[in-house]
């Protein structure tokens, strides 16, 4: 912690935890009788409170310009409480933020994408599809460069500026949508593009190619709207009775189909009510109002006095 502090200085948010560290230590070496060591300890956890304290007023003032209470105060910090300061640190910090989670929103797409296509032998490596990819060049390109130049990125490069054409070439043929497939999914309701792109993705798999349509709602409405429409199907291809027929040919199909959108809304909810429990700001732990830990440094510096 020192040392990521050293590396860091008066911008480490963590200083926070290094002064609650210490005054644990200097409380603790209070209660062993070890009272010149919980002196020393007290002392620096003052010290060190001392330049985490923030004027409250410099605080609602970064509030009512639209900044987070947590953000304030962790610019504040960083920034000896200089509030022009705190601005920029709190505007650097949200861009790192921002860029630290796209790209980690690309590598797990493409991780993702890796995974379930190719076995370990395989293997490219995520950042390097993205960096391709984010110059211009197309997914599967740059899935065959890499896995030519055995995840080099800069001969993957090189390979794509001179050679395109010919690993275009050496592509392995797109399987194509099964038309019969296409059709009994567009009565279901699901969209055409989409449903083709499932059959295409999983090679025609009617199983997995419903798992793909489903996972694409992102939300309960959209999943209840889809079940609607696929209720609705059922009806036409029963002659209006409510359940279908399993021996129908559409009917198993559909039993099939509901299952898998009534199994992804119940994974929502469930999703959602564990979500509802984890706070949103990720760096909570960070944001110590510190005023219990004052609390508790006076009173043990009474203690010792006595």
């Amino acid at each position: 912690m020192n040392r990521l502090i050293t590396l860091k200085g008066n911008a480490c948010p963590e200083r926070a935890l290094l002064m609650r560290l210490h005054l644990l230590q200097g409380v603790v070496l209070f209660h062993q009788n070890r009272r010149d060591e919980a002196y020393e300890r007290l002392e620096i956890a003052g010290r060190e409170l001392r330049e985490l304290k923030v004027d409250d007023s410099a605080v609602e003032a970064l509030v009512e310009m639209g900044y987070e209470p947590f953000e304030a105060r962790l610019g504040l910090r960083a920034c000896s409480g200089n509030l022009e300061q705190a601005i920029n640190f709190i505007h650097d910090r949200r861009e790192k933020k921002r860029d630290a989670r796209e790209r980690s929103h690309k590598e797990r797409k493409v991780n993702s994408k890796l995974t379930r296509k190719n076995s370990d032998k395989d293997w490219v490596n995520p950042r390097s599809v993205c960096t391709l990819m984010e110059m211009g060049f197309s997914h599967d390109l740059v899935v065959a460069a890499l896995k030519e130049c055995n995840n080099d990125l800069q001969r993957a490069l090189d390979l794509l500026q001179t050679r395109s054409d010919e690993l275009l070439k050496n592509l392995p043929k797109k399987e194509t949508a099964d038309t019969d497939l296409l059709e009994q999914l567009k009565q279901l309701g699901f969209n055409e593009d989409m449903t083709r792109v499932a059959l295409e993705t999983t090679s025609n798999d009617m199983e997995k190619a419903l798992d793909f349509l489903v996972k694409i709602f992102g939300n309960e409405v959209e999943l209840v709207k889809q079940m609607e429409r696929i209720s609705e199907a059922a009806k036409i291809a029963t002659g209006g009775d409510d359940t279908p027929s399993t021996s129908s040919g559409i009917g198993s199909l559909v039993n099939t189909a509901l299952g898998k959108v009534k199994n992804e809304m119940e994974s929502l909810k469930a999703y959602e009510r564990f979500n509802e429990d984890i706070t949103s700001n990720e760096q909570d732990y960070l944001d110590l109002p510190l005023l219990q830990e004052e609390q508790i440094l006076a009173e043990y510096k009474r203690f010792l006095e006595q």
